[in-house]
């Protein structure tokens, strides 16, 4: 028996009995597969890329003010312990690097920290490409990998984690840990003090990037355990984790909002474990959603997947394990799968209470997607190759397809990023609009947000240095530049709020641009306020010929008096919008 095992291709053989070489040739059906896993892998890839530029915003929202706003605050005020400060249980201390490089020299207007989560993305894909490329037992198709790596590290579902200037750490906890367990199943082989060495660093990275990354030091440990590593090893990464553990949790508190992770364990297990099995699936909720699946069905068959990764993961590393097959790529594939497991387990304890739903939340696919991507790598390792090709054609048929009709999204339309501009031009112009400040920051650190909003204007940061924001504040009505051919458009309604008026209306250019803008002047031409075009108009829509579904515009005006009029900016010119508005003292 035991020689039949030494002489056969199964998931029980040993790795070095297995040779690294790929196959001599392909079948016409096989060299398609593959050319369909880069094109859907391009496609998913440039699309997203689309999807960034196209939405987005210089505007910082939620947790940048605090995180990023606040933070650069701090470090100007002299205070560098800002570096160090929890953010919730996180220490997002290599996320700080990148924000307070953006502050530093971009002016913070969300250019560079977006364009770093797209590239850290890539660099999560490239880092199981060269694990595959390099260090796989059994290399059948680089160019089918490829595709997939990319499908998994670039799909759309993952927005916030694109579109959010806030996420980077939502990416480098998982590039630090990843790149860790590499490094460190390899340092057994030539560089191994180096790759240890460097594997102790990322791991430490992974930990100061977001509290899950804790993990990451305690699996070196795992890894060291199942390739055999030497007790002297393993009592230096047993040491090393104890001291950085001990160093995170010096000072550390609680977070008052989560719930009590051992409470959570004890009491409400059923409810921590569904959490963990729907985020672990959440990438088929945003697949379900776009075959018409509803809600509940959505998460339902989340629940189901997520249960079935796990199982997977754990049947295969049972195996690995029995057989004594673990390689040093296998043993990264392993501890990859496990940390994102782990993690979703954590994310179960402190927010079951949060409701299922959020479970799905897109930040939750990109940990998700690295998961299953690790299954699916751990499992084209074991197989043989015509396993391997049988399932990329079923995934070919069916997620690939998919995922590319769900790209659609990228062209969507996002009410939360209109409502965010109109806060914006209300708070510029002196109107706490909450119906539309609550987009920006919660209502309970209110004065707060507005005393942060204050800085970077005084200090010209942010979006109020380098965007339309700042330009808009300087953008005057001329009556020598008005062009009625610009546009059509209405006037509809006007509603009295704190310090102003709401206004709200319809307009459609005749030439398309990215973003419009609406001024209002008084009845001597003098400007008394702004809006800008975006909201949601699905009656225009239907009745104007050529409109957008977002052709709907709301503004604000200030200690007006008589009549108002609106003019719709395109072009360098100012087109009058149908309608007038009286207004009385305020």
């Amino acid at each position: 028996m035991a020689s039949k095992q030494a002489n056969d291709s199964s998931i029980f053989t040993r790795p070095e009995q297995l040779s690294a070489e790929p196959p001599q040739g392909f079948s016409t059906g096989r060299v398609v597969l593959a050319v369909w896993c880069v094109l859907v892998g391009l496609l998913v890839a440039l699309s997203t890329i689309y999807g960034v530029v196209r939405n987005y915003s210089p505007i910082p929202y939620m947790d940048q003010w605090d995180g990023i706003i606040s933070f650069w605050r701090m470090i100007q005020s002299g205070n560098y312990g800002a570096w160090w400060i929890q953010h919730n249980e996180h220490r997002i201390v290599m996320s700080r690097v990148l924000f307070w490089i953006d502050m530093k020299w971009f002016g913070g207007v969300n250019v560079f920290t977006i364009a770093m989560n797209v590239v850290l993305h890539l660099a999560i894909a490239g880092v199981f490409v060269l694990a595959y490329t390099r260090y796989a037992v059994r290399r059948v198709s680089v160019p089918a990998v490829v595709g997939v790596a990319l499908l998994a590290c670039m799909a759309w579902m993952q927005d916030d984690n694109f579109n959010w200037g806030f996420q980077s750490q939502f990416m480098l906890v998982y590039l630090f840990a990843m790149s860790s367990f590499l490094c460190y199943a390899l340092s057994s082989a030539r560089h191994g003090i180096l790759r240890q060495t460097l594997a102790f660093i990322l791991a430490t990275a992974s930990m100061l990037s977001m509290a899950n990354g804790l993990l990451s030091l305690p699996l070196l440990v795992v890894i060291g355990l199942v390739l055999a590593f030497s007790w002297r090893r393993l009592l230096l990464a047993t040491i090393v984790t104890c001291v950085a553990w001990g160093i995170y949790f010096t000072g550390y508190q609680r977070p008052v909002l989560h719930s009590d992770p051992i409470n959570g364990a004890q009491h409400h297990l059923p409810g921590v474990l569904h959490y963990t099995l729907v985020f672990l699936g959440s990438p088929v909720t945003f697949l379900g959603s776009h075959i018409h699946l509803g809600t509940e069905a959505c998460l339902g068959a989340a629940a189901v997947f997520g249960g079935l990764l796990v199982i997977a993961a754990a049947v295969m590393l049972i195996l690995l394990q029995r057989a004594r097959a673990f390689s040093a790529y296998r043993a990264f594939l392993a501890a990859a799968s496990v940390f994102v497991i782990l993690t979703a387990l954590l994310a179960g304890v402190g927010r079951f209470d949060l409701g299922i739903d959020t479970a799905a939340s897109s930040r939750y696919t990109t940990p998700a997607l690295i998961a299953w991507l690790s299954v699916f790598l751990l499992y084209a390792d074991m197989v043989e190759p015509r396993n391997f090709w049988r399932l990329v054609g079923l995934m070919a048929v069916t997620i690939m397809p998919l995922a590319l009709w769900s790209q659609r999204d990228v062209a969507g339309y996002r009410s939360a990023d209109y409502e965010r501009d109109v806060a914006v031009i209300g708070v510029t112009m002196g109107v706490h609009d909450d119906a539309y400040l609550n987009s920006l920051y919660p209502k309970e650190g209110r004065s707060k947000l507005l005393d942060d909003m204050a800085y970077i204007q005084r200090e010209k940061l942010s979006m109020y240095g380098r965007s339309w924001v700042a330009e808009l504040g300087s953008l005057r009505f001329n009556p020598h530049d008005v062009d009625p051919a610009l546009c059509r458009g209405a006037f509809d309604s006007a509603e009295t709020v704190p310090n102003g008026y709401r206004l709200r209306g319809w307009a459609v250019p005749t030439v398309p641009v990215r973003k419009s803008f609406v001024v209002f002047t008084d009845s001597e031409n003098r400007t008394v306020g702004y809006g800008v075009v975006g909201e949601a108009r699905p009656d225009v829509q239907a009745a104007i010929t050529g409109a957008s579904w977002h052709a709907g515009w709301r503004g604000y005006v200030v200690h007006s008096v008589g009549t108002v009029s609106a003019y719709l900016y395109t072009e360098g010119k100012f087109c009058p919008l149908a309608n007038t508005v009286a207004f009385e003292a305020h």
